[in-house]
């Protein structure tokens, strides 16, 4: 299943017992800005982004590599299914 950036802060804030108030005053970043983002309403700026993942020890490609895998955003034609209708 894919997850969202989001998702993924939350799960490993949650598993490292952290609340959002802590991540808050470790990144410099608002706790309602950190409550958004895990919640999939806005967007995050990579140098944000990598501050969290600093905070929470991983590095910031840690959310993308699911992502990119799972969906990818260029579809070229050799990759399109192809179904034979007859």
């Amino acid at each position: 299943m894919n997850k969202s950036i989001g998702q993924q802060i939350k799960e490993l804030r949650l598993q490292s017992n952290l609340t959002l108030k802590d991540v808050s005053q470790a990144t410099h970043l608002s706790i309602g800005f950190l409550s958004q983002l895990e919640r999939g309403l806005t967007d995050v700026a990579t140098d944000s982004l990598s501050a969290i993942a600093r905070v929470l020890g991983v590095e910031a490609s840690y959310f993308f590599s699911a992502t990119r895998q799972q969906h990818p955003h260029i579809l070229r034609s050799y990759e399109k299914a192809v179904f034979q209708v007859d």
